[in-house]
């Protein structure tokens, strides 16, 4: 589940309900590490990237959105595609808080201590090592979380 900085990243493909779903079967692409767009992703995926770069950089960097979290579903995925032991910078800014794509969603997974912003400067979201959110310095360099695909949908 998570993609690394080497060139050769391989990941599991699939939509649940449809001819094409193996849990087993993976495929292997060469690019550059972030997220990629596209339509050959039907359900939305999150992806882990181990590059520290700062919120607009990661934004760039990944060719799509950073992850964007609309329900439990896809709180559960979000946290499974990254390690427990780092901090992640999510697609959630604060301008109030919109996902990078520029769309509101009311599902919010924040620390229970809450957003302090002691600092008057913690404007882009985060995913800590609890997996619950947080905000932060958008010019802190962090690794991040991106997605792939459409918005998942309960059958």
């Amino acid at each position: 589940k998570h993609l690394v900085t080497e060139d050769l990243i391989t990941s599991n493909i699939g939509r649940i309900g449809s001819p094409y779903y193996s849990s087993s079967k993976t495929f292997s692409l060469r690019l550059h590490p972030g997220c990629i767009s596209g339509s050959q992703f039907p359900l939305r995926q999150y992806h882990y990237v181990n590059i520290s770069l700062n919120w607009s950089e990661a934004q760039l960097k990944n060719y799509k959105d950073l992850a964007m979290i609309e329900n439990q579903e896809e709180n559960t995925e979000a946290k499974n595609a990254k390690p427990s032991n780092y901090v992640a910078w999510i697609g959630l800014y604060r301008e109030p808080w919109t996902w990078s794509d520029g769309s509101k969603s009311s599902f919010r997974d924040w620390d229970p201590s809450g957003i302090n912003n002691y600092a008057g400067n913690q404007h882009c979201g985060t995913e800590n090592s609890e997996h619950v959110w947080g905000g932060e310095d958008c010019s802190v360099k962090r690794v991040f979380v991106c997605h792939q695909g459409e918005h998942l949908k309960k059958y």
